[in-house]
């Protein structure tokens, strides 16, 4: 029908934006950011819409995230939950942030306690979907999905944060942005490191103040989401597939 074609037009003319924040990291006012990225010349030459939400995680200790007993606190994880398995793109501000954003996703799984390292890099980079994991709750389950079948694109405020992402396996590198202004930056896995250390360690080193992000680096960091968006409408233009 006429009014099927719109609304999937409306959805392949859509790109969803998910700015993710973390309780161990300080709070990130999204409020310019979000208006520059609305009003980026991109979206002017190109027609793309930009669905842009703000994504609050909870304390990276996935003890914590489990164990969620507080009704508005479920409320807020399902919300999430559903906003990030729609989402093409998602902004990460600090590699902390990285951090408690996987073990959000692992937290979704049903994964087996012995599941192996090497299965672990192999999980999806966002939360699945029902059709995308097992029928049956009660059976602790693998890998449900893999990077080449579902994803979202990491848009990384600077180099480590990006370097957090590729050290987790989760990404493959042609789906991780980043600023790559002046010296060039050999994005590569480090030898030994999983991306996803001290389950119940907060990072307070990454704990970043709002007054060090500085206009230069979110100018570099709205160019990396462009980028990503770029790549985003490409592939919805020619049906998918990563």
């Amino acid at each position: 029908s006429s009014s099927g074609n719109d609304d999937a037009n409306k959805v392949a003319d859509t790109i969803n934006i998910a700015i993710v924040a973390s309780a161990n990291t300080a709070p990130l006012d999204t409020t310019a950011f979000r208006e520059a990225l609305a009003s980026h010349p991109f979206c002017q030459m190109t027609g793309m819409q930009l669905s842009i939400v703000d994504i609050l995680l909870p304390h990276n200790n996935i003890n914590n995230i489990n164990n969620i007993n507080n009704e508005d606190d479920k409320q807020s994880r399902n919300e999430s939950t559903t906003s990030l398995q729609s989402s093409d793109i998602a902004c990460f501000p600090t590699s902390s942030t990285v951090k408690s954003y996987l073990r959000f996703v692992d937290s979704q799984l049903n994964l087996s306690n012995d599941i192996t390292e090497e299965e672990r890099r192999r999980l999806p980079n966002r939360p699945p979907t029902k059709d995308a994991s097992t029928d049956d709750d009660d059976d602790d389950v693998g890998p449900a999905t893999s990077l080449e079948t579902t994803g979202i694109m990491a848009a990384c405020i600077d180099t480590e944060t990006a370097k957090q992402c590729l050290n987790s396996g989760r990404w493959m590198a042609n789906h991780i942005y980043y600023p790559k202004s002046g010296e060039a930056v050999d994005l590569k896995i480090e030898e030994g490191s999983d991306g996803n250390d001290d389950d119940d360690k907060v990072d307070d080193d990454d704990v970043v103040e709002n007054e060090e992000w500085t206009e230069e680096m979110i100018d570099l960091w709205i160019a990396s989401v462009m980028q990503a968006a770029g790549d985003v409408m490409e592939r919805k233009f020619w049906g998918g597939g990563w």
